[in-house]
């Protein structure tokens, strides 16, 4: 019998909304659990805050759960990876292996779109955690080809959708 890969798929981004980025990881767990190859474990579910409890809940994802929590608990379950469906993620290369999926450059493109600790989070920290992934996931050739050229060193790991099987 052929051992399954466990992955850890990071679902926190469930507790802080339903729509755009939560709607996708939330169906892309639940295909990814319908693969017989694969035991997939979803981690970082919880209530869904409101207020300002919102804002604590996302500093503390962002500070403690992306950065080492979700790695811990993967590790602690024994998984073999940890997909995070957010560019957020540990910044240091350790185990398990680190998958981090990309939808757009928005907070660098187009900074007056987002919070202002979303665009400062994401300039100081998304080179941090791409280049301690293992595999980086853009949603589109157009996002594969500005983190290319965006973070050179890192574009031999950018798979973009039509090139990655899943």
């Amino acid at each position: 019998m052929t051992r399954l890969v466990r992955v850890a798929f990071d679902l926190s981004t469930v507790r802080l909304g339903d729509a755009g980025v939560a709607r996708t990881a939330r169906e892309l767990a639940a295909a990814l659990s319908e693969r017989d190859d694969l035991d997939v474990l979803r981690i970082g579910e919880g209530r869904q805050a409101t207020g300002p409890a919102r804002r604590a809940l996302a500093l503390r994802l962002d500070l403690d759960w992306s950065l080492r929590g979700a790695r811990s608990e993967a590790r602690r379950a024994q998984c073999d990876v940890i997909h995070f469906p957010l560019p957020r993620g540990p910044i240091t290369r350790g185990r398990p292996a680190t998958v981090v999926t990309v939808h757009d450059l928005a907070a660098l493109r187009f900074p007056e779109t987002l919070s202002r600790w979303n665009r400062s989070y994401t300039r100081r920290m998304l080179p941090r955690v791409l280049a301690a992934a293992d595999a980086v996931l853009a949603v589109s050739h157009d996002t594969a080809d500005d983190l290319a050229a965006w973070l050179p060193a890192v574009a031999a790991r950018i798979q973009d959708r039509k090139s990655t099987r899943l």
